[in-house]
């Protein structure tokens, strides 16, 4: 086995990696909501590896390490900015919206991964009523999406807590600030 060439291999993945997140980075830099990525390389040991050659006698076994590189999310909270939109909202700490996916951009995994979430908190009100994102995901609340009707148009209210309130009335439902836990499990879509 020639670990010159499996190191060099794994070197060559883990520069892609690093160029390719610096890539998403910038093309991502102004949407509102992003997060970065950063990149870290780190060697990691490969176990006892055989470096004799094949036709020498004396085989001896020997510990390498291979280059890996791994890319983690920052998700702290970012600026934030006032727009004067009733409906732009921000979460101040952690947190993330949950956005009810759209069948076309549900996972091949099954009909669990129905969700995804955001720190984006541009939102509007769509013709139906319902309060998406700018993609047109509608937007869960406490008690599922997030409907208007009519008669409400746009006159409503929401707290810093997240509660929705129509005309100054308490519709008993919120927006909420959804807890991931690891969010390096998060995918990007």
């Amino acid at each position: 086995m020639n670990i010159s060439i499996q190191q060099a291999a794994s070197a060559l993945q883990a520069y892609e990696q690093w160029h390719a997140t610096i890539a998403d980075n910038m093309s991502a830099a102004n949407v509102p909501g992003f997060k970065r990525s950063t990149f870290s390389l780190k060697g990691e040991p490969t176990g006892p590896v055989d470096s004799s050659e094949a036709s020498s006698e004396n085989t001896s076994l020997k510990n390498y390490l291979m280059p890996k590189g791994n890319v983690t999310s920052t998700h702290s909270a970012g600026l934030l900015k006032h727009t004067g939109q009733p409906t732009d909202i921000a979460i101040g700490g952690e947190g993330y919206f949950e956005l009810e996916l759209e069948d076309a951009w549900r996972s091949d995994a099954g009909p669990e991964n129905t969700r995804a979430f955001t720190r984006d908190g541009e939102f509007k009100v769509n013709e139906q009523g319902e309060l998406v994102n700018n993609q047109g995901f509608k937007v869960r609340g406490t008690g599922g999406t997030i409907q208007f009707n009519e008669e409400t148009g746009n006159n409503f209210d929401i707290a810093p807590d997240g509660t929705i309130s129509v005309n100054g009335v308490d519709t008993g439902e919120a927006l909420r600030a959804v807890d991931i836990g690891d969010t390096n499990k998060l995918r990007f879509i």
